[in-house]
């Protein structure tokens, strides 16, 4: 985007994570971060500290407002990455300024504490549809079975999975692209 300022953050959330939909149906994840400066200052021999800022943190992107929903909560010290956006709004006559950072991506500071991090393998139509019908939730004619192809790195990667469509044929899906790679009769 041109003219946007990208910036990174390092802070505290200070409120609850929370999620909303908006009145177009997209939903948005979004908290408060504090940010505060702090220095040595010789003279005093003690650290000073700039009083906080204040800011939204808001996540449109699905992946990574769901990650943020299960990964984040009040009082833990984050690394933001993201776009600046300020923007005026009138509250009784006066106006005021909100400030926020459409994030990019969120990590926890490991200069403050430990992590532990899970990689979140992400559900594909056919995938889906596989689910639905072990569930019962498709008619009959439409997925019947599915199986992973052959265990190892490209199963463990969700690269393909083979889907068995109907009775008469089995079929080999690339999970990326949902592209059909190839059919067996």
């Amino acid at each position: 985007m041109r003219g946007t300022a990208t910036m990174v953050l390092r802070g505290n959330a200070v409120s609850e994570v929370t999620e909303q939909v908006t009145k177009s149906g997209r939903k948005v994840v979004k908290f408060r971060l504090a940010t505060n400066d702090s220095w040595w200052d010789r003279e005093r021999s003690a650290y000073v500290e700039a009083a906080p800022n204040y800011l939204w943190v808001v996540c449109w992107t699905e992946a990574l407002g769901d990650n943020v929903l299960r990964s984040v909560s009040k009082g833990q010290p984050l690394v933001i990455t993201g776009r600046l956006r300020i923007s005026e709004y009138e509250v009784e006559g006066q106006t005021r300024l909100s400030v926020e950072v459409t994030a990019d991506s969120i990590g926890h500071d490991l200069s403050r504490g430990t992590a532990v991090f899970t990689r979140v393998r992400r559900v594909t139509p056919v995938e889906a549809d596989f689910a639905a019908a072990e569930l019962g939730e498709l008619g009959a004619g439409e997925v019947v079975a599915a199986a992973v192809v052959e265990a190892g790195a490209e199963a463990e990667a969700g690269v393909e999975i083979a889907v068995e469509v109907g009775v008469e044929a089995s079929e080999v899906v690339d999970l990326s692209t949902g592209e059909i790679r190839s059919r067996a009769a």
